[in-house]
């Protein structure tokens, strides 16, 4: 047996041996390696800030709004969670990229929330639209109860995910220099305990995001070692506990590194 199928054969162990709903999407070097219910949406979470950044470097480009530009978070806008704005007191000013900043390296609510309401979400969602991530969408804000009562919800796919990851290399939509910024961001990421978890951190150039509710347990991260790339994408629900799911990306991820390390 080959690296590959010892590869495929230890992730395709993890997954069956998961007892929720998962979906995974594994590409390494523009070469699909595993695939598994990619297209079925999930609950997007946290996942949902990777476009809503995305978004906030295309209208930069655009001259819609300007990074360096201050904005006023006032205590009316600020929701629980996770994040560090909905614990500080009076009155906060923050660059909108200090807010995009937050809303991924600590997966700030309320900086998403900002985001989202200074970009739109029909902005969001075209953005989405014109990658090709047809599958995610915003239709709500974080922890908006009254918008989740009636059925609005943030949605993605594994594949939608790979998709966006993509573009931080590819720069079809975004320029370089934008890319390299969000790039920058995502490895500065203060959750690594999922995908990255099993991994010699010190060793792999990571970039990853995570997301999380009741439940759920996401990850999806670009990983550079050598001359080898590879993007990954596991999304889970249906979790009766969600330190099993932490601990399923976290195994998928020790797969895909071991991988890395004998190609």
């Amino acid at each position: 047996m080959n690296s590959s199928e010892c590869f495929i054969q230890s992730v395709e162990e993890i997954i069956n041996s998961t007892q929720a709903r998962i979906s995974i999407a594994v590409e390494i070097d523009e070469q699909r390696i595993i695939e598994k219910d990619s297209d079925r949406e999930y609950l997007s979470a946290s996942l949902i800030k990777i476009p809503i950044m995305m978004e906030a470097y295309r209208q930069s480009e655009l001259g819609t709004i300007c990074l360096t530009d201050l904005i006023e978070i006032k205590d009316f806008q600020k929701v629980g969670g996770s994040g560090v704005l909905h614990s500080l007191t009076g009155g906060t000013q923050l660059s909108i990229k200090d807010l995009i900043t937050l809303m991924i390296i600590v997966s700030d609510n309320t900086a998403t929330n900002i985001m989202i309401e200074l970009l739109g979400k029909d902005n969001i969602n075209q953005f989405c639209r014109d990658i090709g991530a047809h599958h995610t969408k915003v239709e709500r804000k974080l922890m908006d109860e009254q918008a989740k009562a009636k059925g609005y919800e943030n949605i993605t796919t594994a594949s939608d995910m790979i998709c966006l990851l993509k573009e931080l290399d590819q720069n079809e939509i975004l320029s370089k220099n934008s890319t390299l910024d969000i790039l920058k961001c995502l490895s500065a990421q203060q959750f690594r305990h999922k995908l990255p978890g099993l991994m010699d951190q010190d060793l792999m150039k990571i970039a990853n995001k995570t997301g999380e509710m009741e439940g759920i347990e996401h990850d999806v991260a670009i990983i550079h070692y050598g001359g080898k790339k590879a993007y990954i994408a596991v999304l889970i629900d249906q979790l009766e506990q969600n330190f099993l799911g932490q601990v399923s990306i976290a195994k998928i991820g020790e797969s895909v590194y071991e991988y890395l390390l004998k190609q």
